[in-house]
């Protein structure tokens, strides 16, 4: 009783709203206050305050929303594992994934997956970040792939795994030989970035603004794929991440080089609907997978 009313309090934070908790948990909106006040009563203190719009955390409920949801997540993991180890996953898989990620940094984490789980059809479309939360919102798709997650209602974000961001350039140019090369070297210097990837450009102008850089100019491709065939002809360079170009850099057409003295890596999330009993079986076993592979350490591009 006392697991299943922690998990109805995430809820009711997460969604701001009593009624929408209670529709996750199949109950009536008063068994969900009731709940709620028996935790209160158990506690001692007060929980939420409701508002004319919404439902907010008192500074007591915070404190017991961080180690309910920690506790929630947890169960939740060890509930999904169960139901995987009894039902075999089969049938489609819609992915809807940010610019890059799965033609790249999880293009073996998929490949792996599919292969382990040949039951499964799985379609992958790639779409801008934004369209990849309206479509799993919406359930033109079963999950989602983004870089740089930002919280939104009705739906749930759990970072999976650190994808590394370098500096791209042809191998000519005066930065490409650099042992140690940090962000400050880019003072001056015009850089290329991806339209199309809004939370990466905006995380790398942070950073760059964070440090006092100002480059040249940032000039703004439409993707990833356009912003490396640009420096493969000598027209910039970039800081994107290291999976888009790491054949180029393999074969020597590109240099690749790592920024020191500050953390460039981007969080990747699932993002799925905050809906229990989850996306099913196939659902289930590709969001472990993915964390069993943030898990491992391994860079982006590696499946295994």
């Amino acid at each position: 009783m006392l697991l299943k009313t922690l998990h109805i309090l995430c809820d009711v934070l997460e969604t701001e709203s009593f009624s929408e908790a209670a529709k996750l948990h199949g109950l009536t909106q008063s068994a969900v206050s009731q709940r709620l006040k028996s935790l209160e009563n158990e506690l001692g203190v007060h929980l939420v305050e409701r508002t004319c719009q919404c439902v907010k955390p008192t500074p007591e409920g915070r404190i017991v929303a961080r180690a309910a949801c920690a506790i929630s997540l947890r169960l939740r993991r060890m509930e999904e594992e169960l139901h995987t180890c009894r039902h075999e996953p089969e049938g489609p898989l819609r992915i809807a994934a940010g610019p890059g990620l799965a033609a790249h940094g999880l293009a073996e984490v998929i490949a792996a997956f599919t292969a382990q789980h040949p039951g499964v059809v799985m379609e992958v479309t790639e779409l801008r970040p934004a369209r990849v939360c309206a479509a799993v919102l919406a359930g033109h798709a079963d999950a989602g792939l983004i870089a740089w997650p930002a919280p939104q209602k009705g739906l749930c974000m759990e970072v999976f795994g650190q994808d590394e961001m370098c500096l791209f350039c042809p191998p000519a140019h005066p930065l490409a030989g650099r042992k140690r090369l940090y962000l400050t070297d880019l003072n001056d210097m015009p850089l290329l970035t991806a339209a199309a990837d809004p939370p990466t450009r905006l995380g790398i102008e942070r950073r760059l603004e964070e440090l006092g850089v100002r480059p040249a100019g940032v000039q703004s491709l439409s993707s990833w794929e356009t912003v490396k065939r640009a420096i493969l002809r000598d027209r910039g360079i970039a800081l994107m991440p290291r999976a888009v170009a790491a054949a180029e850099a393999a074969d020597g057409r590109l240099a690749a080089v790592t920024v020191h003295g500050t953390d460039l890596s981007r969080p990747l999330a699932i993002v799925l609907r905050r809906a229990r009993g989850g996306g099913g079986p196939a659902v289930t076993a590709f969001t472990a997978a993915l964390r069993a592979w943030g898990e491992s350490g391994l860079p982006c591009g590696s499946g295994r």
